[in-house]
């Protein structure tokens, strides 16, 4: 195994660890918004 690409594995496999702790709730809450928002517009126009 290279240890030179390791550490630069790591580094990146970290970046993208601290990205998707940060990223994925956040998306999450994003969907969630839009959904409920469409249910919202849905309704609106069923109720005329």
């Amino acid at each position: 195994m290279d240890r030179n690409m390791t550490r630069k594995e790591f580094l990146r496999m970290a970046g993208f660890g601290v990205f998707t702790v940060f990223l994925l709730p956040s998306l999450k809450k994003l969907n969630i918004f839009k959904k409920s928002y469409k249910e919202a517009r849905h309704y609106e126009k069923l109720a005329g």
